[in-house]
């Protein structure tokens, strides 16, 4: 009962810290044991630590070396949507719009992943608006120091875009700058998203 309350609450406050700066929607972890099997710490299980069988590109993943790990996503096909960053994680398409972060857990000795969290980040426009809302309130609930003494309030207007397929970098900053003058236009200190 001890392991599983720990587990539990170290998956549930780990997730709150990164939910504070990200649009997280889910997280979910996998730990190769000794005897082979892999826990699975997810919500669906209520992070309660049961030895299923997890997706098959983590089973197939877990055991690998670093650099085992790092040939699969530059040559296998299967894995031609993932995007590197550097060694150390890796990002692809989850269901929907969400957007998945993979952070292996190589250990030190040899080198062999024994773990990975998944991050599953939305991307929908309610994701964003709530995201830009964050951080429009942050802004607006601290105070600057100008002087010694002296306080600035600041608000800040924001314009968000979701990234349609295929869309050119330049027309995505086009539309959350066109945002950004509706948020302005409207009111101030206020998130307008774009179309």
């Amino acid at each position: 009962m001890l392991l599983y309350r720990d587990s539990r609450d170290i998956a549930e406050r780990l997730f709150e810290v990164v939910a504070r700066n990200l649009p997280v929607e889910r997280i979910d972890y996998y730990a190769r044991l000794d005897d082979g099997a892999i826990l699975t710490l997810s919500q669906e299980t209520r992070y309660s630590g049961f030895t299923v069988d997890p997706r098959p590109e983590v089973a197939a993943s877990l055991g690998k070396t670093r650099t085992q790990w790092l040939a699969a996503h530059r040559l296998d096909p299967a894995m031609a949507d993932h995007v590197l960053f550097g060694d150390a994680f890796c990002t692809h398409p989850g269901k929907g719009s969400v957007q998945v972060v993979t952070l292996p857990l190589f250990s030190p000795q040899d080198d062999v992943m024994q773990a990975a969290a998944l991050i599953h980040i939305g991307t929908s426009a309610f994701g964003a608006r709530e995201y830009a809302e964050r951080i429009r309130s942050a802004v607006e609930r601290h105070a600057f120091e100008i002087d010694s003494g002296h306080r600035l309030a600041v608000t800040v207007s924001l314009g968000a875009a979701m990234r349609h397929q295929y869309e050119l970098l330049d027309a995505l900053i086009r539309r959350a700058d066109g945002a950004l003058y509706r948020a302005k236009k409207t009111g101030r200190n206020r998130v307008e998203l774009a179309d």
